[in-house]
């Protein structure tokens, strides 16, 4: 219920399930497969769950402080209830002019990776069918529920 009221636009939240995996799979592996460039390959995505620090503990410290990415996969452990996987990019050809993209589209088998649609359980039912309407309009079919985290209990 946090999520819904912190991140779900008030009633009409719709939340994307998938797994760790499927998002591995459909990331693309290559840098050169990601930009379309000619350079070597290399590897271009970091996929990682984030970890929740103490950020008022004078002990604790970023795991894996070695890595380049470490730092963008922590946050504070107030959020551990998000319980967030991030994938990071970081064009190193971008790193080397002032003139940088805002950021990079990255194209995904969205059908792969959606394994199903899950809509706020504050959202008037009108909404589920319009966030139906949507999916069909665009040619896909992804399973469509509502969140049942205020529903009543089956026992």
């Amino acid at each position: 219920m946090a999520l819904w009221l912190g991140y779900g636009a008030g009633p009409y939240g719709v939340v994307v399930n998938s797994t760790f995996g499927t998002l591995d799979q459909v990331l693309p592996a290559k840098f050169r497969d990601l930009i379309g460039r000619k350079e070597p390959d290399m590897d271009c995505i970091f996929l990682g769950r984030v970890n929740y620090l103490d950020y008022s503990s004078e002990a604790e410290c970023v795991p894996y402080d070695g890595n380049i990415y470490a730092p963008f996969v922590c946050k504070s452990v107030a959020y551990q209830h998000e319980s967030e996987v991030r994938a990071l990019f970081i064009d190193p050809l971008d790193l080397q002019t002032e003139d940088r993209p805002s950021g990079h589209f990255i194209r995904v088998d969205l059908p792969h990776l959606i394994q199903r649609v899950v809509v706020s359980p504050l959202a008037p039912d009108w909404f589920e069918a319009v966030v139906r309407s949507v999916i069909e309009k665009y040619g896909y079919d992804f399973p469509i529920s509502r969140s049942v985290v205020i529903g009543e209990p089956i026992f």
